[in-house]
């Protein structure tokens, strides 16, 4: 069976990145949309990320495994997200 986002030119490190980014984006921007300080929401946002790919990923994962450098790379994805939404709503 072939791959349907190699079929469409992207690669799957690429599309799992802006999910991981436009996910926190979208998260924060929710919250500012219903009045919510964007400091407020960084560090929470932080301690969740981290908790899901740390804690979360690392045991639960598992087909296949998932590696503490997966998961460091998805946390920084996550932060990408976190700090595109801190310039945009700052």
């Amino acid at each position: 069976m072939t791959n349907p986002i190699a079929k469409l030119g992207q690669s799957q490190v690429f599309v799992t990145a802006m999910a991981h980014a436009w996910f926190a984006y979208a998260v924060i921007a929710t919250c500012v949309h219903f009045g919510i300080n964007v400091w407020l929401l960084i560090l929470p946002c932080v301690l969740i990320a981290a908790g899901k790919e740390y804690w979360f990923d690392l045991r639960y994962e598992t087909k296949p495994p998932q590696t503490v450098i997966e998961s460091t790379q998805d946390f920084l994805e996550y932060l990408a997200g976190i700090a595109l939404a801190l310039i945009v709503y700052h």
